[in-house]
């Protein structure tokens, strides 16, 4: 893991076949919510827990949270802390890395 610059946006192997498709991370969360749901590196072992624990292999994508500019914002996520959303689709080409894990 990376600086403290560095968030990450945890998805299912699924779905990053799908961004990569149409060039943009824009996850059901955009539209439902209005935006993508991301975790500093500290988070990132209990977001993967709570929301990871039923598939065989995820994909953790680094984002540099300084290039994504304002449309990222540190929000209170019910009773787990502060987590980073990015209000607005991400161009492929803005992912730092991409690590496949299995869980």
């Amino acid at each position: 893991m990376k600086s403290k610059n560095t968030i990450y946006h945890i998805t299912t192997v699924q779905e990053w076949e799908i961004y990569q498709l149409t060039g943009e991370v824009a996850p059901d969360s955009l539209f439902t919510e209005g935006f993508i749901h991301c975790s500093r590196a500290e988070q990132v072992p209990d977001t993967i827990e709570r929301f990871f624990s039923e598939v065989d292999e995820i994909m953790i994508l680094e984002l540099d949270r300084d290039s994504l500019g304002d449309s990222v914002k540190d929000e209170e996520s019910s009773d787990h802390g502060v987590f980073p959303h990015i209000y607005r689709a991400v161009d492929i080409s803005e992912i730092v890395a991409s690590h496949k894990q299995s869980v």
